[in-house]
């Protein structure tokens, strides 16, 4: 199997680098590095491609990215269709619903929610909510921080209590 064709890629939509909710780790403003397989300002990778086999197979010996054994092993499994896995690092809120993170819902989390409020799109002057506050008060996913959203917090109010 040379590696002379991406075949194998993971394409990145808008919604995945506008710094709400889940996001892709990485600058997708800074090409790609094509002199390193280890670009440190992208977490995608295609395993097993070190960079160092352009039209040849991948290198077993002295692969920096996975090691011979695991080399061997991809060039076995890809005999048939060519194809290697790829994966890119993906940050999630971890906090949602808990907006200073420290492990349950209490009055301060009440308020976060409560200045996040934006209301819906059709409202005059609507300004979509921050990442902040899109991170860990939009409970539907909507776009907007609103009365549904504070119904959804305190439903769950409750259950996230020390």
């Amino acid at each position: 199997m040379a590696m002379d064709d991406r075949h194998d890629q993971i394409l990145v939509s808008v919604d995945l680098i506008d710094g709400v909710g889940a996001d892709y780790i990485g600058e997708p403003t800074i090409p790609y590095s094509t002199t390193t397989w280890d670009d440190p300002h992208h977490s995608y990778r295609c395993w097993g491609n070190d960079g160092s086999s352009y039209d040849d197979p991948i290198t077993t010996t002295g692969n920096t990215m996975v090691g011979p054994d695991i080399a061997q092993a991809l060039i076995y499994s890809a005999l048939n269709g060519g194809h290697l896995p790829v994966y890119l690092d993906l940050q999630i809120p971890p906090c949602f619903g808990d907006a200073e993170c420290d492990g349950f819902a209490d009055a301060e989390d009440w308020l976060a929610l409560a200045d996040c409020m934006t209301g819906p799109y059709a409202a005059t002057g609507f300004t979509p909510p921050s990442a902040y506050c899109a991170g860990h008060s939009d409970w539907d996913s909507d776009g907007d921080v609103d009365l549904v959203d504070m119904a959804a917090f305190q439903a769950t109010y409750a259950d996230m209590q020390p």
